[in-house]
C-alpha cells in the first residue's frame, strides 16, 4: 500500500485514475438507462398518412383501401392519419408530422377484384430520427406482406361468392421468451458491456499518463495494481445501477463487470505502456465500438462487412453474458476473452518494464 501511497502523493494525476472510472461508469450508464427508447412507445409516436384515391367497386359495392386502411390501422402499432390529397401528405411528411405516407390509387379496387399486381405507393424519409428511420424502414416490407395476404384473402372470397372482410385467417398465438421488465433492461446489456470498457479506458489512459517515465519494476507494479483497484470499484458503482434499473443479481453483475474490467484495465494498461499514444489508435476503437463488436446491441453479423475480422475474438461473448444475466439468456462467462486479455496485458506491462532499464546512479 505505500507503493500506492507515495505515487498518489508524488503524482496527483494518478489520484484520478482511481476515480475517473467509477465516474465514466455513473455518468454513461445512469443518463443511459434512465433514457432507454421503449419500442411499444416508439412505434405508438409513429404516424403513417394514408390518401384513398380508390373509386371501389360498384359490384358489390364495396371500397377495397377503406376496408385494408381500416385493418391496417387495426393491426399495426403505428398510427393512421388520412389526408386528402399527394401534396398534403407529402408536406406533412417533409415537415415530419407524420413518418411515412400510404397512397391508394384510383383503381385498387379494381386491381384487387382482378388477377393482375395491386398498385400501391408508400413514401418514407430519410431525414427522420435513428429510431423512427428504423422501424420505418421495416415498413415496405410489413406493408407489402400484409397488403398481398389481404389481398389473396379478399380474391378467394369473392371467388367463392362471399362477401371479402379484413379478418385474418390465421389466429397467431405469440409468445415471448425472457420478456424484458422495463425499457432499461432492454439497453442494460449494451450499458454494460460498453461502460465496462469505457471505465477501463479511461482508468488506463490516466494511469498511463501518470506513470509515464516510470520505469522498472516500480512503473509495472503501480499499472498492475491500479486496475484491480479502481476498476472493482467503478463495477460497483454500475453493477448497482444495472441491477436497479433492469434488474439481474448485484452480486453477478459486480463479479463480470470487476473481472472483465481488470482485464481490459491491463490490455489498456499494457498497450499505452509499451506502445504509447499510438495505441490509442486501436484501444479508442475497441471501447465505442462495443455497440457493433459487443454483442449488447447488435449481432456481430449485423455489424459492417469490415468488421467481422473480429469476429474470431468473441468480443460479442460479452454482451451474450450480460443478457444472460439481466435478460436471462444462455450464455456463458467468456472465459477465454477475459484471460486472454489480462495475460496479453499483463506481458506488455512487465514487458516495458524490462525493456526500459534505469540509469544507475552517478558516483559522488
Amino acid at each position: 500500500m505505500s507503493l500506492i501511497a507515495d505515487a498518489l502523493r508524488e503524482r496527483p494525476v494518478l489520484r484520478g485514475a482511481l476515480i475517473a472510472p467509477s465516474v465514466a461508469a455513473l455518468i454513461f450508464s445512469l443518463f443511459t438507462l434512465t433514457a432507454a427508447p421503449d419500442p411499444a412507445t416508439l412505434a405508438s409516436g409513429v404516424t403513417i398518412a394514408t390518401v384513398n384515391h380508390d373509386a371501389g367497386l360498384p359490384f358489390p359495392p364495396i371500397n377495397m383501401a377503406s376496408r385494408l386502411i381500416d385493418g391496417l390501422d387495426a393491426r399495426l402499432p403505428m398510427h393512421l392519419r388520412a389526408f386528402d390529397s399527394d401534396e398534403a401528405a407529402r408536406a406533412a411528411l417533409d415537415a415530419e408530422t407524420v413518418q411515412a405516407v400510404l397512397i391508394f390509387p384510383e383503381d385498387f379496387s379494381r386491381a384487387v377484384a382482378g388477377t393482375e399486381a395491386v398498385p400501391l405507393t408508400l413514401i418514407t424519409s430519410g431525414s427522420l430520427t435513428m429510431a423512427e428511420a428504423q422501424l420505418t424502414g421495416a415498413l415496405p416490407g410489413m406493408v407489402e406482406s400484409g397488403v398481398s395476404a389481404a389481398v389473396q384473402s379478399i380474391r378467394l372470397a369473392m371467388a367463392r361468392g362471399q362477401m371479402p372482410d379484413m379478418t385474418p385467417p390465421v389466429a397467431l398465438t405469440a409468445e415471448a421468451l425472457n420478456p424484458p421488465t422495463t425499457a432499461a433492461a432492454r439497453v442494460a446489456p449494451f450499458v454494460a458491456g460498453f461502460a465496462t470498457a469505457l471505465a477501463a479506458l479511461v482508468g488506463g489512459i490516466l494511469g498511463w499518463v501518470g506513470t509515464r517515465g516510470l520505469g522498472g519494476v516500480r512503473g509495472a507494479a503501480l499499472r498492475t495494481l491500479f486496475p484491480v483497484i479502481a476498476l472493482p470499484v467503478a463495477a460497483l458503482v454500475l453493477a448497482g445501477l444495472v441491477a436497479g434499473f433492469a434488474g439481474g443479481a448485484f452480486g453477478a453483475l459486480w463479479l463480470a463487470i470487476a473481472l472483465l474490467g481488470v482485464a481490459f484495465g491491463w490490455f489498456f494498461a499494457g498497450a499505452l505502456a509499451l506502445f504509447g499514444p499510438l495505441a490509442l489508435l486501436v484501444l479508442v476503437p475497441l471501447a465505442f465500438w462495443q455497440p457493433a463488436i459487443g454483442g449488447g446491441q447488435m449481432p456481430l453479423s449485423a455489424a459492417p462487412e469490415w468488421l467481422h475480422w473480429l469476429a474470431p475474438l468473441h468480443l460479442d461473448a460479452i454482451g451474450g453474458y450480460f443478457r444472460a444475466l439481466i435478460l436471462g439468456a444462455g450464455h456463458d462467462f467468456p472465459w477465454s476473452l477475459a484471460l486472454g486479455a489480462a495475460a496479453l496485458g499483463l506481458a506488455m506491462i512487465w514487458l516495458r518494464a524490462a525493456l526500459v532499464r534505469r540509469p544507475a546512479p552517478v558516483a559522488a
